[in-house]
């Protein structure tokens, strides 16, 4: 998302709002600090996507985008990665910069899915596949599912490093 000059500032936002990065319970909270909601939990999740947002001055904001902007004073340039995948835990100890590709490698298994993570069945064998910077590499075909998520496992952390999940 970029932001222009009529966006909100981190000065505006910490008028508005109190940023909890790191109370457990609380994960990453924020709170109204005026208005008849002072003191209450701002945010909701509007949407099938799971993030949760804030609205503002008429716009609405992912909480991890304001969590960065409170926290250093700038909109964060690219994506902001949930390090856990819990779009709904904004502490700051669990978000981290992430470029697109990034943001894709620290995914999870698709839903219903009966095979592994980067594992495809072809024919009577398992097929391993992973993508790389816009690349797709086929590792190899396998007996078993297992053997094939395991080899693909292996790229995953070679390849994607922090950013890597196997399952």
């Amino acid at each position: 998302m970029q932001h222009n000059k009529t966006s909100l500032t981190a000065e505006r936002a910490r008028e508005l709002l109190r940023y909890e990065p790191d109370n457990p319970p609380e994960i990453g909270c924020f709170f109204w600090r005026i208005g008849p909601r002072a003191g209450k939990r701002s945010g909701s999740v509007k949407d099938r996507t799971n993030y949760r947002r804030i609205k503002i001055d008429g716009r609405r904001y992912r909480e991890q985008r304001l969590a960065v902007l409170m926290t250093t004073g700038e909109w964060p340039p690219g994506n902001v990665d949930h390090k856990n995948r819990d779009r709904g835990d904004n502490r700051w100890s669990n978000l981290r910069p992430a470029n697109n590709n990034e943001n894709q490698w620290n995914r999870g298994a698709n839903a219903g899915r009966s095979l592994p993570k980067g594992v495809r069945k072809r024919g009577n064998q398992y097929g391993a596949r992973i993508g790389y910077k816009g690349v797709k590499y086929y590792l190899s075909h396998f007996l078993t599912p297992e053997s094939a998520h395991a080899a693909y496992a292996k790229a995953a952390y070679d390849l994607h490093g922090e950013f890597a999940r196997a399952a």
